[in-house]
Parts: structure tokens; C-alpha cells; sequence
């Protein structure tokens, strides 16, 4: 398994497994050219491998100049798991896009459910916008995604505009995680989200599971030691196990 840590300029993967200076990261592939698989190093933990983001800014310009998409599709592992950074640039739309599966990882605050949902938006636009058809609707409805969702959601069927953005809504069908979740009534303001994105977008989800907030991850935090490590036997960790347990049961059917 790799584990790309795809943050570029504010790459923390590393730190969470105690390596406080990785010798290598994606900086190099994109500012020193070097080989994309010559940057994946072992972690402490068996299996486990990693690509680091780096902690420099890494301009668009640059990131468009190598073939990161295809790179990542090369890497020689049983499973690829990209850690994405923040924002709505076309660089974490397209990783994001890249994935077999998508998971978005919420918590019950508003504005982590309001950041989700602009991220999902953007994400299918900038996958609707390749469709020549798809733009060119867009344009006539001032750009606006979720006019387009209901207006072709009106066409009969048949129609082949609505096969062709049905097609694209299910390619964008996505896991929910809940983090720092408290009670029933947290859980229930996150799978929110999955309401929101069926009403307004057409995009089918799932629950994938909840992480209860306890001392011991932000404690797992301050040590770099994964809180699965630290306490195999508390309630996050058997969470997260099921948690990786039922992706590993999907994946095989």
C-alpha cells in the first residue's frame, strides 16, 4: 500500500507516522525532475509506503508540467491512497476525480458540510465541463450546475443528454467518514450531506462510518504515533478498522 500525501506546500502525512524529514517528496518530481517512483519511501510501518507532498509551495504552472494522473496510475501497489490538501484548485479536482473511490471525510460542524458539498459541486462540474454537450448547456444556464442537474433531470429518458450527465453523476459517487463525532445526533447532521448532494446534484453516497472525537487521537497527534498503534483496543481504533475492513470487502467485488 502507498499512501500519497498530495498537499503541496503544507505536507503533514509524514509527521503523523513520526518522520519529522523525509529526504524525499513531490517537490523533486516537480522541481528537480526526478523519477516519480525513485520518491516512494518506507514508512515504520510494514506494508505501508509513502509519497510526502512537501512543504514548499508548488505552483500550478509547475504541477501542470509532468503528468502527475498518469504517474499515480503506475505506481506498482495493491491499493493507492491519496491524502488531498484543501481548496477548489483544478490540481485536487483532478486527484480527486483520479480515484476509484472517493471518500470525503466530514464533521458535524456546518461549515465542514458546506465545504464538502462546494468540493463535490466544483468536482463534478470540472468532470461535466469536459462534455462538449455538458458545456455548452452550462453556458446557457449562466454556468450554473444545479440548473442544468434539474433541467435535464426534466428530459425524457431516452434523452441523450440525460444518459450522458447520469453517466458522469455516477462515476462521482462517493463514500461519507464522519470524524469527531459525539452522539446519534452529530451523525445525523453529517449524513446531511448526503441529502443535500441528491437534491441538488444527482450524486449517489454512502455511509462509510463514523470516528468518535477522543483524547487519545489528539494525544496520537502530539507523539506521531497513529492512534490505532497507540490504543489497538479503543473504541476509534476498532472503528477505523471496520472502517478499512469494509473498503477492503468492496473492493473485492
Amino acid at each position: 500500500m502507498v499512501l500519497l500525501d498530495a498537499d503541496f506546500g503544507g505536507a503533514n502525512c509524514h509527521t503523523f507516522m513520526g518522520m519529522v524529514d523525509p529526504i524525499k517528496s513531490l517537490e523533486d518530481y516537480f522541481t528537480k525532475k526526478i523519477e516519480f517512483s525513485d520518491l516512494i519511501i518506507d514508512t515504520p510501518y510494514k506494508n505501508l509506503r509513502l509519497l510526502c507532498g512537501g512543504n514548499n509551495k508548488i505552483d500550478s504552472e509547475q504541477i501542470k508540467s509532468r503528468p502527475l494522473l498518469t504517474e499515480i496510475r503506475k505506481i506498482a501497489a495493491n491499493f493507492v491512497i491519496i491524502d488531498l490538501g484543501a481548496g477548489l484548485n483544478d490540481e485536487m479536482l483532478g486527484l480527486y476525480n483520479l480515484a476509484d473511490e472517493k471518500i470525503i471525510i466530514v464533521t458535524p460542524q456546518l461549515t465542514s458540510l458546506q465545504n464538502a458539498y462546494s468540493f463535490l459541486k466544483a468536482a463534478f462540474q470540472k468532470e461535466v465541463e469536459k462534455s462538449q454537450n455538458m458545456a455548452l448547456c452550462l453556458r446557457h444556464l449562466d454556468n450554473n450546475l444545479c440548473r442544468l442537474v434539474y433541467a435535464v433531470s426534466e428530459l425524457p429518458s431516452s434523452h441523450r443528454l440525460k444518459n450522458e450527465l447520469e453517466t458522469l453523476a455516477i462515476k462521482q459517487k462517493f463514500w461519507i467518514l464522519a470524524n469527531m463525532v459525539y452522539d446519534e445526533h452529530h451523525l445525523l447532521s453529517v449524513s446531511k450531506l448526503k441529502e443535500l448532494v441528491k437534491d441538488y446534484l444527482s450524486i449517489d453516497s454512502a455511509m462509510l462510518g463514523k470516528i468518535q472525537h477522543t483524547p487519545e487521537i489528539q494525544n496520537s497527534l502530539s507523539i506521531m504515533i497513529p492512534f490505532v498503534l497507540l490504543n489497538p483496543q479503543s473504541g476509534s481504533s476498532k472503528q477505523l478498522r471496520k472502517i478499512a475492513f469494509s473498503l477492503f470487502e468492496y473492493s473485492k467485488s
